[in-house]
């Protein structure tokens, strides 16, 4: 009879090991080959997740980019303007340093109406 509970024993303990082991272990995992796919919220398409940022969309400039184009547009129409309505200002910059004067190439020097202009009434 001891043999009985031995045996008893024996199947209720491993059966009672693999219920809380497969409980336990999670399952394993599967390598992702593709990232997970993210909706834009401005067109609506799905991208992988990696790009950070949707491909079809528009990117905005960044302002210190944008603040730097158009400092530089200012500085060309301002320096334009000097150099063609007044050349005694525009000469003293154009000297101040070497870099100027590759500027100065660039910069163009407009036409001003000679003369005095009367409208016919």
């Amino acid at each position: 009879m001891s043999e009985q509970k031995q045996t008893k024993k024996a199947t209720y303990t491993a059966t009672s090991n693999k219920t809380p082991q497969n409980t336990q272990q999670p399952a394993p995992q599967q390598p992702q080959l593709r990232s997970p796919l993210v909706l834009c919220p401005t067109c609506r398409q799905s991208y992988p997740a990696r790009y950070g940022k949707c491909p079809r969309c528009p990117r905005k400039v960044n302002p210190i980019i944008k603040f730097i184009i158009m400092a530089l547009f200012i500085s060309f129409v301002v320096l334009s303007g000097l150099k063609t309505f007044v050349p005694d200002w525009y000469e003293p910059i154009k000297g101040l340093h070497p870099v100027m004067e590759k500027v100065d190439k660039v910069i163009p020097a407009f036409t001003k109406p000679v003369g005095n202009y009367t409208v016919p009434e």
